[in-house]
Formats: C-alpha cells, structure tokens, sequence
C-alpha cells in the first residue's frame, strides 16, 4: 500500500513554501472524524477483553469444580484470584494480534514521504499510533530486553540484527527503521522515523549500524544515520544525518539459537511470576471486599472504601518487591556482568516488578 508520496532528504526552502501553500489552501474536514477514530481504538481496547474473559471463566469453572468445598461459593469465590494471570496475558496475546493486523490493514508498510494533518493518510497512521502507545507503553513493558519483543518487532516489519538486544518500547513507523547486528539499544530510547512540520507529517528512515551502543533516553529521529560502532551518549539526539565515531567495547562470544531460546523461556516465566505476585499482593484488599459484600448493608456503599482498597493493594504490592529484591539480589557490586547470566536474570525480574503498573501508579502517589 503507498500510504506516502516518496521524497528523500530534508525539505527544501521551497518545499516548505509548497506546503505552507497547500495547507492553505486544502479545506478538508477529516480532523472532524478524530474523535470518531479515537472511539473506534477504544472499542478495540474493550472488544479484546471478552476473549481473556472467556478463557478466565473457563480457569475458574475448572477451579470450582475441582476445588468445591461444601458447596459453599463464597468459598470459591477465593479461587477467582488464579485465573487472572491467565485472563492478563490472554488479552495481552490477543491485543498484540489485533494490533499487527490493524496495522498491516490501515498502513501496510510505511514509506518514507509526506502528508497534510488533514488528510486520511494522518487519520489513518493517528489509530494506529493510538493503538500502539497502548500495546507498546502498557502491555509490553515487561517484555522490553527479551527475543520476544524482538520477534514482535520484526513481525511489524521493523529490521533488526541477530544479537541485538532491544530494551525499549518507544519503537514506531517501524518498516522505516533498521537496527544492526550486535546492537544495544539501551532503555527509553526513541525510534520514532516521523516529523511533524508545518502541518505535514514526514516520513523518512532511521539506520542504526551493526556494533552501536544507544544511551538511555536518546534519540533517533527521521533521516536519521548511526554509523557501525558509533556511542550515542545518554539523553543524546542523533543528528538528522550521519553520525559516525568509534568507541566499541569487546564483543562477547556469540551464543546459540537453542541457548537463547532457554534464556527467553525463562524470562517468560519471570514475567508469569510477576504478574503471580500482583495478584498476591491484591489478595488482602479482596479479602476486606468479600468481608463488607457479606455484610448487612446497601451494596452501593462499597465504593466509598474502594479507593482505599486500591492504595491498600498497591502497597502490599510494594512491601513484595522490597521483599523479593532482598531475597534475590541481597546486595548489588559494581562491575561487567554477561548479559545471559544468573546476575541479569534477577535484575530483570526486579525490573520487570518495578514497570508494573501497580507499582507506578503507587510511586506517583507517594
């Protein structure tokens, strides 16, 4: 699909002129449809719920009917708590797919060129866009540094090397960007191959060389040249052309395919523990709702304790992962660790607690 007019290179003065021109003079209303748009990415959000309900309905029937004591529901109802790891990463799983075909059905493969704001071409790249701070900032945060973000990348089109290790997922426009082989592209990095410029949004090609390092919190914009073995410096912008210096460290082994695969599975399993420990920490807050649903009075004023509830959980959240990290990382050395090792494994459990959403919304309260 030819969703842009292929250009190349950064707009010329004239350029600019012609599309100070064309903004003037294009009376179109498809910003009128934005809110339309928006409402449709949300139906999406909510239409993906009811699948992760049908497979967690399908856990807690099985539960109840393996674990009835005394008929009693109520009693049963504590078992409820095990089928939601399973009900979050169903939807998670499905809202992945509906995003790779959303994009593949509204985009196709994006094109370096340019657009106005008010055209379909916006409109269409805007939903996808909307779709994808969701799926890439909420659902797949646990998973940045893993294969399997990569695997993920790479099925949306995006070009990456084998060994690289990819530890962000503020990653867009993505047939537009290359990344090399052996890689490090370090956390909250920016791959974002679009420019919004005098009401036209611009398309162009972001290339990272094989052997580079991209410091946390950088930048790669459109047109945008790492050349092999360059070191983006931390909160660096990678200049609208080529950048070009050597600072490389030495490269580790290679490692296999299989050995790889092992070290995914387990941080897939890392990920199920975190989630396992969500819900724990919810465990006391459920408990004091089940206790006032019991009680004798209007149900209505449940909401009252609810938010109280609510921080209660996040809490407890909290407290589990001061404990874990205890536990598991007891004290940390500064020095170079591998990167498949026991060392990182439990860094990246503790990271991958600490990008919960839980714990954030608890941290921005405090």
């Amino acid at each position: 699909m030819d969703f842009l007019v292929k250009t190349g290179g950064l707009p010329s003065p004239q350029h600019l002129e012609d599309i100070k021109t064309i903004s003037r003079h294009d009376n179109s209303q498809t910003p009128f449809f934005h809110p339309f748009a928006a409402l449709l990415v949300l139906f999406l959000l909510g239409a993906c719920i009811y699948p992760a309900f049908l497979v967690g309905k399908f856990v807690a029937d099985s539960l109840s009917l393996v674990w009835t004591v005394n008929n009693n529901v109520s009693t049963n109802l504590y078992f409820f708590l095990l089928p939601i790891p399973v009900a979050l990463m169903v939807y998670g799983i499905v809202q992945m797919a509906v995003f790779v075909l959303m994009k593949y059905l509204l985009i196709g493969r994006y094109k370096p060129g340019t657009c106005p704001v008010n055209s379909w071409s916006y409109v269409r790249w805007w939903m996808v866009e909307l779709h994808r701070r969701f799926v890439f900032n909420v659902l797949l945060t646990p998973l940045a540094g893993t294969a399997v973000l990569v695997w993920y990348l790479r099925l949306l089109g995006m070009k990456i090397g084998s060994e690289t290790i990819v530890n962000t997922t503020n990653v867009g426009e993505f047939d537009l960007v290359e990344v090399g082989e052996k890689a490090t592209v370090t956390i909250n990095v920016r791959l974002r191959a679009y420019l919004l410029l005098d009401g036209q949004l611009r398309f162009g090609q972001v290339q990272v060389g094989d052997n580079t390092y991209l410091g946390p919190g950088s930048f790669c914009p459109a047109d945008s040249v790492v050349k092999p073995y360059a070191h983006l410096p931390p909160l660096g912008v990678a200049p609208m052309d080529v950048m070009d210096n050597s600072s490389a460290y030495p490269l580790p082994g290679a490692r296999g395919r299989i050995f790889v695969l092992v070290f995914t599975c387990c941080q897939l399993l890392l990920i199920v523990a975190a989630v396992v420990v969500a819900c724990v920490a919810s465990f006391p807050s459920y408990w004091i709702a089940l206790q006032l649903w019991k009680a004798s009075f209007p149900r209505f004023l449940l909401v009252v304790p609810l938010p109280m509830l609510l921080v209660l959980c996040g809490f407890c959240h909290l407290i589990l992962v001061a404990v874990l990290r205890r536990l598991t990382f007891p004290w940390m050395k500064a020095g170079i660790h591998d990167l498949y090792g026991w060392c990182h494994m439990r860094i990246f459990f503790l990271d991958v607690l600490l990008r919960m959403v839980v714990t954030k919304a608890t941290l921005r309260i405090l």
